[in-house]
């Protein structure tokens, strides 16, 4: 029997480490192949054209955060269930048979009884804090006792006993308490996963505008080295032919160089641009598109829009997820000094029963017996001195006078956000203004003194100076529309319509 045994429990524990092994070989095969898929990638170079409205799907739909976040509505509704769990009823059914055998000084008085029993019992909780208790007990008793003039005998009995508060835990209200402010707590959290979209989406477009200017600044990079290459190959012709100076040919080359340094420093920053947009929309984690050249497709546009401070401020109050959280916990605050001030009143309850019972030698005749019981009272409870009610009282109204305090701060913050945003919109477009007037006249400029210097009137140094100018007024256009689409998005945020302007709206 033991060698039975003992190999039983050895085909099990072999059965156990097998698993266990094919296991840890699946998911190393898995690691293998996810490690050569990354490899492979880098071997075949992709180009990954992709929109801002793409950015902000791949980064919704992959963000662990926003996973997360997703979850605890799951949890605040198992929380509201709990609380609504109170008011079902409990059911319990019991059944015993007993059997009793005692040395009895007298003959007549028995010595051995036997009692079976069967009772069903219904007790709960109404919303109104009623409480009731509805019971169906049922008995059968026989014994060998002469004193018994009904033996065996039946006995049944169906009570109804109700608790009605009328002043602590009296109401609708107190008694559901729980439950509205577990539904306002599920609000909140809606309000919580609002405010971290907004946030994600925010940083979305704020990488993808940022890997747009380094790409353009790149781009405008590359055309000032150009145009310190064919500055360079002009001197040279020149100082062959013995019409520029040896400096001017090292100004040049010096030119050259500095622009090709600045073109590598460039590179890296676009690099790590498009780095910063794979990993906030987590395509870093794509075995397939991690090692991509991203090609953005949407370029930032000139709103002729104007925004009224006022509509704005009244956007604010009504989109800002945490100004709604805010107004939400302020609800959940009132809700619970009710409570601590209906703790404080003293227990008075009206008590009431009423039952049938009857006996019979028959079940049948025990149960159509109607024999009446009832009772009708009042219980009135109240401790010996009522600091502890009152000090939980004091304490939530305390808290409540937090609350508001920084629920007023947060009305401040958001009126100056969204005056701050607003400026910084008008100030993002008077500047692309002015910087497409300064490129345009360092365009006419440089054209005008290219032509001087191939006549010869214009030094190499200062044909790289004004090179440098036109460079500059180049890359702070591009800038200024980058920063106009940034102030875009900051207003939006402060505002709170971000959701909204991206047709984005969270799941029921």
């Amino acid at each position: 029997m033991k060698k039975a045994l003992y190999s039983i429990i050895s085909l099990v524990l072999l059965s156990l480490f097998t698993y266990s092994v094919r296991a840890l070989e699946v998911e190393e095969r898995e690691r293998a192949v996810k490690e050569a898929l990354f490899v492979a990638s880098v071997a075949q170079p992709k180009i990954l054209k992709i929109g801002l409205v793409d950015c902000i799907t791949y980064a919704l739909k992959n963000n662990s955060e926003i996973m997360i976040r997703k979850i605890e509505p799951l949890i605040s509704e198992q929380d509201i269930e709990i609380a609504k769990a109170e008011f079902n009823p409990t059911l319990t059914f019991d059944s015993s048979l007993e059997d009793d055998k005692t040395e009895s000084a007298s003959a007549l008085a028995g010595s051995h009884t036997r009692t079976g029993k069967f009772n069903f019992a219904i007790d709960g909780k109404l919303p109104t804090g009623t409480e009731y208790d509805i019971d169906f007990l049922n008995k059968k008793y026989k014994s060998n006792s002469a004193y018994l003039s009904i033996n065996p005998y039946h006995e049944s009995e169906f009570a109804v006993s109700v608790t009605q508060p009328l002043f602590k835990d009296f109401g609708v209200f107190v008694n559901r308490a729980d439950i509205i402010i577990a539904n306002n707590n599920l609000e909140k959290l809606d309000q919580n996963l609002k405010k971290d979209l907004i946030d994600l989406i925010s940083q979305v477009k704020e990488a993808y505008y940022s890997y747009v200017l380094y790409i353009e600044k790149y781009k405008t990079t590359e055309v000032s080295l150009q145009r310190a290459k064919d500055l360079l190959e002009i001197v040279q012709k020149r100082q062959a032919k013995g019409l520029a100076s040896f400096i001017d040919l090292l100004e040049a080359k010096t030119g050259v160089a500095e622009r090709q340094d600045l073109l590598l420093a460039a590179e890296r920053a676009t690099k790590d641009a498009e780095d910063k947009v794979k990993y906030i929309t987590n395509l870093i984690d794509d075995p397939e598109l991690w090692h991509a050249q991203i090609e953005p497709l949407d370029r930032p546009e000139v709103k002729e829009l104007s925004v009224d401070l006022i509509d704005s401020l009244k956007q604010a109050f009504e989109y800002r997820p945490d100004y709604e959280a805010a107004k939400i916990e302020l609800k959940n605050q009132d809700i619970r000094i009710l409570i601590k001030e209906n703790s404080a009143l003293p227990a008075v309850d009206l008590v009431g029963s009423f039952g049938l019972n009857g006996l019979d030698k028959d079940y049948d005749g025990a149960l159509k017996a109607d024999y009446k019981e009832w009772s009708t009272g009042l219980k009135v409870s109240w401790p010996w001195g009522s600091k502890g009610a009152k000090a939980d009282y004091e304490k939530a109204y305390l808290t409540r006078k937090q609350l508001l305090i920084s629920f007023e701060r947060l009305q401040q913050r958001i009126i100056l956000e969204v005056r701050d945003a607003l400026r910084a919109v008008d100030t993002a477009r008077e500047k692309i203004t002015t910087a497409k007037k300064r490129l345009e006249t360092e365009t006419a400029r440089y054209a005008a003194i290219e032509q001087r210097f191939r006549e010869g009137l214009v030094s190499a140094h200062d044909m790289l100076e004004y090179q440098e100018d036109l460079s500059g007024a180049e890359t702070s256009y591009i800038q200024s529309l980058i920063d106009y689409a940034q102030s875009w998005i900051e207003l939006e945020k402060a505002i709170g319509v971000t959701l909204v302007k991206n047709n984005i709206t969270l799941e029921e």
